[in-house]
């Protein structure tokens, strides 16, 4: 089966390569963000527990036989599109690959500065279109660092400050 595709690709020249894999990374991308609208939906209407799962995560393993990792970098990336939709319209539209939506859904689930991301987003999604991905990987943690000027030594303090004690 896998023989005879590669057999009727053979066929093509070297510009149809091209542009046959272009266009393949746009339905990717489009069929990327209908997933994600999936995994919101079911997440909303608690479709899992028509098939018995506790969970969207079980529903997901369940149907799709994920990992627990494309789950979780899946349920990130349909809460950030979710949030915010401007990133979902660069994802239908074919502007943002996925590993950029994974490092834009990993920022903005950091604890410490996650909620500011809408802040910057329309410079991300820009620079996620035009950057080499490790460039951009680059830019959006050195986003990060700025935003988070405390860092770990914030979380010590907050921690410090909100201790609580007691006995049993």
């Amino acid at each position: 089966m896998f023989a005879s595709l590669v057999d009727e690709l053979q066929g093509l020249d070297n510009d149809a390569v091209t542009g046959r894999l272009r266009e393949l990374e746009l339905q990717r991308r489009r069929l990327d963000a209908e997933t994600a609208a999936l995994i919101t939906l079911a997440q909303a209407r608690g479709v899992h527990r028509d098939d018995g799962h506790l969970s969207v995560a079980g529903w997901l393993r369940a149907n799709l036989n994920w990992s627990g990792q494309q789950i979780g970098a899946a349920k990130k990336v349909a809460r950030l599109l979710d949030e915010h939709e401007t990133v979902g319209d660069a994802v239908l539209s074919g502007h943002l690959g996925a590993a950029q939506v994974g490092e834009l859904a990993r920022a903005a689930r950091n604890p410490r500065c996650g909620n500011e991301i809408g802040e910057v987003l329309d410079l991300l999604l820009e620079q996620g279109e035009q950057l080499p991905f490790d460039d951009f990987r680059l830019l959006v943690r050195r986003w990060e660092t700025l935003a988070d000027e405390d860092g770990a030594e914030g979380d010590a303090e907050a921690n410090h400050a909100n201790r609580t004690v007691s006995a049993h």
